[in-house]
């Protein structure tokens, strides 16, 4: 399914907002606090019958990543979790906009990553290519192998065969820098 148009400029809006909520703050977690605030007004507008929104919009990949990020950023880990389990096992986060989807996988990768659950980061790998069919990006790649290099995690080397059966060339420059971090 593809963002309507006027959808499309409504999440953008509301995306422009959580940023401002987030850059405008004091502090970073309060500016995650502001963000959700904002976000759970977004589905208040959402859900009142007198607009023709969807109630989905609160949901989109765009609007989840900008969540997730913004906690990443804050190191509010814990505020990260229930996302995603709403995003897998509630919310219609997938049913919406593939291209903007590999943003969203990316996103959640990185939030175990930083986590340093690689297993949970390739679970989630595994889950993005396999059940979905997703197309991972250099990003996707870079995250992992910055990961796995990070944790001394020999799994690293496996990426650049990896790298070479999906793409068909080498790894740009931030994959390749990432992969030799690991040695």
């Amino acid at each position: 399914v593809e963002y309507p148009a006027k959808e499309v400029a409504i999440g953008k809006l509301i995306n422009n907002e959580m940023t401002a909520a987030l850059q405008n703050a004091e502090t970073t977690r309060q500016g995650v606090s502001e963000m959700f605030q904002v976000w759970e007004e977004f589905k208040n507008l959402c859900n009142d019958e007198s607009n023709t929104w969807s109630a989905d919009l609160p949901y989109y990949p765009l609007v989840m990543s900008r969540l997730i990020s913004a906690c990443i950023m804050a190191n509010s880990f814990t505020q990260c979790q229930p996302l995603i389990n709403g995003i897998f096992n509630e919310w219609p986060t997938f049913d919406y906009n593939k291209n903007q989807q590999i943003k969203l996988w990316n996103t959640i990768m990185n939030y175990y990553a930083k986590t340093k659950d690689l297993d949970g980061m390739e679970d989630v790998y595994k889950k993005m290519t396999e059940e979905y069919k997703i197309k991972p990006d250099d990003v996707t790649f870079n995250i992992r192998c910055r990961a796995f290099a990070k944790q001394n995690d020999q799994r690293f080397e496996a990426l650049f065969i990896d790298y070479l059966k999906i793409f068909n060339r080498y790894p740009n420059e931030d994959v390749f820098n990432a992969l030799l971090n690991g040695y």
